[in-house]
């Protein structure tokens, strides 16, 4: 493929005008000429657009290229992400299997939308959110171009948890035993995700001043407490591993079952997710920065931050009695106001 300037019959180049030469099936077929007036940059992207069009591999159906996506994905993801686009492929592959990125509508969201009717809106959303990562990845590897739309997600409503007391989560991690027990303290005091606790590495623990260092897959960090109560039950270990599994020496794969138990033993049902709740919760009552809240947790966006306001009964109650002294305070003023004498008139 190549790109070549336009010149008129007396050999006089033509601004801005390009011949671009192509095959259409690869490296073999009939050669095409094509003429293209613009700029040099717009030729070479015009030509980069019909070299990826040429390709024998270009618009393959997402079940050829899904094997491919999923060894990227267990280099550069969390293996619970992995595992749940597994389980998320298992009920996209029906509909979307077999055709192309060309050739997905707007009609093919809804009939999976209406195939999975009964699942709260929220799991649908995750289920698309899985199918547009597959998507993005095949339009940056050359595969595709993107789709037409927007895939738009499901209205729903978000659950709000309901936040235990500290006494509560107190008695509950207590009922932990082993590593996890040091990670519910890290999640509780640091609002770290089950996913970060169990794949911190010393070499992002600062020991001496206290903090640590989480890491993502994409690249960010972000900066958290390292709480005494966790340190006073890890010691290095030579894998590298904060929080190894005292059988495997790898990383936990799933904290489910231990938490389990702890409910079980303590009688108060609590889960990994609900100790990150809690954290917010309680960071938003104590200090009311919900800009401090959304940094501590590591959300882009502010949006996502703001559930924790209406999560925040204490806050609200402590605003409605400053309301009320307010009001009562104004109704004695306005009452024990002395009249003066009347008007003559």
């Amino acid at each position: 493929m190549s790109i070549r300037q336009v010149k008129n019959r007396k050999g006089v180049i033509v601004p801005n005008s390009w011949v671009i030469d192509y095959y259409p099936p690869g490296c073999k077929g009939e050669r095409v000429r094509e003429r293209f007036h613009g700029t040099k940059a717009e030729a070479l992207a015009v030509e980069q657009q019909l070299c990826r069009s040429a390709s024998p591999h270009r618009n393959p159906p997402l079940s050829a290229v899904f094997p491919e996506y999923i060894q990227w994905h267990q280099l550069n993801r969390q293996p619970s992400s992995t595992q749940n686009t597994l389980l998320s492929w298992q009920w996209l592959r029906p509909i979307f299997a077999a055709l192309t990125v060309a050739h997905i509508t707007q009609q093919h969201i809804v009939q999976y939308q209406l195939s999975r009717a009964g699942r709260a809106p929220g799991t649908i959303n995750k289920e698309l959110a899985h199918l547009k990562g597959l998507l993005s990845w095949m339009v940056d590897n050359g595969y595709a171009d993107p789709v037409a739309f927007k895939i738009k997600k499901l209205p729903s409503k978000r659950k709000l948890p309901n936040i235990p007391s500290p006494d509560k989560i107190f008695k509950f991690i207590n009922a932990i035993n082993g590593p996890v027990k040091a990670m519910a303290w890290l999640m509780l005091y640091a609002g770290v995700r089950s996913s970060e606790a169990t794949h911190l590495r010393w070499e992002d623990v600062d020991r001496e001043r206290g903090t640590a260092t989480i890491r993502t897959s994409k690249g960010e960090h972000r900066r958290i407490l390292w709480p005494e109560e966790t340190d006073e039950l890890v010691e290095e270990q030579a894998s590298g591993w904060v929080f190894p599994s005292p059988v495997t020496g790898e990383p936990y794969k799933s904290l489910v079952k231990t938490f389990k138990t702890a409910s079980l033993k303590s009688g108060i049902k609590i889960n990994a997710h609900l100790l990150r709740h809690s954290y917010a919760t309680f960071l938003l009552e104590a200090d009311g920065d919900l800009r401090l809240v959304q940094v501590a947790l590591g959300h882009k966006d502010i949006a996502t931050t703001t559930v924790y306001t209406q999560i925040s009964a204490t806050r609200l109650q402590s605003g409605s009695d400053k309301m009320r002294d307010y009001i009562d305070q104004s109704t004695t003023s306005h009452t024990s106001k002395k009249k003066g004498p009347r008007r003559k008139t």
